[in-house]
C-alpha cells in the first residue's frame, strides 16, 4: 500500500512572537502527589481499535509534540511513532495528519503557544496537543482545551497507574490521557555492591559512594526523600508549607554521608541525572541517579543494578512525571478523528513497546505488559510500587531553592542540619 508521507513542522517564529504577548500570564496549577500500588493487568477500554469510515472526506488533524517525540529523531521511539501515525493516515485514507513541533517549556513551548495561538491566530489551533499536569492545570484555568468525559472512559486504577492520574485530571475533571512519565532511579555497580542498599543505614554501612544531582536548584532528589517521608508540600488550604522536622532529618543524612565519604562536595557541581550517569560510567563512584531513560538504552545489565531510590524507611521512592494527550478542537468532525486517532495511539500494543523505547513509564499496566524487555519489565513493575508524581512546577520553583540552599550549607558546613532546616521554614513563611 501507498504510503503518504505526514507533515512534521517545527513552529517558532509565529509562535515567539505570539508568546511575548502571553508572557505575563503564565500561572501555575497544583497538582495532587502521593499515589498508591497497582499491579492489575487488566486491559483497559481501548484495547481494541476500530476506525470509523463515514465515507466522507475528513480535514486533516494537527497535533502539537514535544520534541523528544519527533518522529525526526534518529531512535527507535521516533521511528515507532512514524509507523503508526502512517498506518492510522492508511487506515483512514482521507485523514492526513500534520505533527508539529513544540518546546516543552518556555515562550515558544507547549503551553504558552496554545495560548498565544487561541488569542491572536485561533484558525491555527492544533486539534490535539501534548502537556504535562501543571501545563494542563494551567491550559483549563484558560479554558483552552476540551473535556473528555463524554468522549473517553475516565482513567482510574487498576487499569491506569495512579501516579499517572494528575495528568488526567484537573480537580475532578477529566482532561488529558496520560501515555508515559519520566523518572529516575538508584544505579549502581554490582561487583562494587554485593546487596543493594534500600535504606540509609543500608548506604552508611557500606560505605558506598554516591553521585547525585545536589546542584539541581528544584532540590528534586530531596524533595522525594522528604515525600518518602510523608512530608506535606501544602496544606488544605492550599498554602506551601515545610515541615522543618523533616527536612533536618534528611539534611543530617547528608552531613553524616558526607563525613562517611559516600558523597562528597563535588555533587553541588551535578544538576541532573545524566552527568551523575555519565561520572558513574567514569568510575567515579559506586553508585549514582540515572534517569530510567539511560538505564534503558545504556546500561550493560551484566555490570549495573538498578532499583527504588533508598528511603530512610527503605519503602524506596521514584518520582514521576507524566505527559498526557490533550484535546484542543471543538470542530465535531475533526473531533471525531481525534478520539480515533487517541485510541489509535493508545492500545497497548503500541504504547507498550514504545514507552519502552522512549525509555519511559507507560500510563497502564496492560501497555507494560506488552514490553519487550523481561528484565526491565519487571524492575519497572517494582518501580511503579514506589511511584509518587512530581510536584507542580508552582511547589518546585518556590520550595526548591529554598532547600537546595539548605543542602549547600550543611554540605559546606556553614550551618547544622537543624538550622538550615529552620531557615528554609522561616523563609518559606516570611519571603
Amino acid at each position: 500500500m501507498h504510503r503518504r508521507g505526514f507533515r512534521i513542522i517545527i513552529q517558532g517564529t509565529l509562535v515567539l512572537s505570539l508568546g511575548i504577548l502571553f508572557s505575563s500570564c503564565s500561572s501555575n496549577a497544583p497538582q495532587s502527589t502521593l499515589d498508591q500500588p497497582a499491579s492489575s493487568t487488566e486491559i483497559p477500554t481501548f484495547s481494541s481499535f476500530t476506525p470509523s469510515d463515514s465515507g466522507k472526506p475528513r480535514s486533516s488533524l494537527t497535533v502539537w509534540i514535544p520534541p523528544f517525540l519527533s518522529p525526526q529523531n534518529e531512535s527507535s521511539a521516533g521511528l515507532m511513532f512514524s509507523e503508526r501515525v502512517q498506518e492510522f493516515e492508511e487506515a483512514n485514507p482521507d485523514v492526513s495528519i500534520s505533527l508539529r513541533i513544540k518546546d516543552e517549556t518556555g515562550p515558544a513551548g507547549l503551553l504558552a503557544s496554545l495560548a498565544a495561538t487561541r488569542m491572536a491566530a485561533p484558525s491555527a489551533l492544533p486539534d490535539i496537543i501534548v502537556l504535562d499536569p501543571t501545563s494542563l492545570g494551567n491550559a483549563v484555568l484558560r479554558d483552552l482545551l476540551l473535556p473528555l468525559d463524554s468522549l473517553f472512559s475516565p482513567p482510574s486504577v487498576p487499569e491506569w497507574y495512579d501516579h499517572s492520574l494528575p495528568s488526567a485530571y484537573v480537580g475532578d475533571s477529566f482532561y488529558g490521557l496520560p501515555f508515559a512519565s519520566e523518572t529516575e532511579l538508584f544505579v549502581y555497580k554490582k561487583d562494587k555492591i554485593a546487596e543493594t542498599p534500600l535504606n540509609w543505614a543500608a548506604l552508611l554501612s557500606g560505605p558506598v559512594s554516591y553521585l547525585y544531582p545536589a546542584g539541581d536548584k528544584l532540590a528534586k532528589f530531596t524533595i522525594a526523600q522528604y515525600l518518602s517521608q510523608d512530608g506535606t508540600l501544602q496544606n488544605e488550604t492550599g498554602e506551601l508549607v515545610l515541615d522543618v522536622r523533616i527536612l533536618s532529618d534528611i539534611l543530617d543524612f547528608y552531613s553524616t554521608s558526607r563525613e562517611a565519604g559516600i558523597i562528597s562536595l563535588s555533587v553541588l557541581q551535578l544538576s541532573t541525572g545524566k552527568e551523575s550517569w555519565a561520572l558513574l560510567r567514569q568510575d567515579a563512584a559506586q553508585s549514582a541517579l540515572v534517569p530510567l531513560e539511560a538505564y534503558i538504552r545504556e546500561a550493560n545489565r551484566n555490570t549495573y543494578g538498578a532499583q527504588a531510590l533508598p528511603t530512610r524507611d527503605g519503602e524506596g521512592i521514584i518520582m514521576t512525571h507524566t505527559f498526557a494527550w490533550a484535546l484542543v478542537t471543538t470542530d465535531a468532525e475533526r473531533k471525531t478523528i481525534a478520539v480515533d486517532f487517541l485510541n489509535w495511539l493508545l492500545t497497548p500494543d503500541f504504547l507498550g513497546p514504545w514507552s519502552h523505547a522512549l525509555g519511559m513509564l507507560p500510563a497502564t499496566s496492560a501497555a507494560l505488559s506488552e514490553w519487550p524487555d523481561s528484565g526491565t519489565r519487571a524492575l519497572v513493575n517494582q518501580l511503579i510500587r514506589s511511584a509518587v508524581p512530581l510536584p507542580s512546577t508552582e511547589i518546585l520553583n518556590t520550595i526548591g531553592p529554598l532547600v537546595q540552599l539548605a543542602i549547600e550549607d550543611v554540605l559546606f558546613g556553614r550551618e547544622t542540619p537543624e538550622a538550615a532546616a529552620q531557615h528554609a521554614g522561616n523563609t518559606l513563611n516570611n519571603p
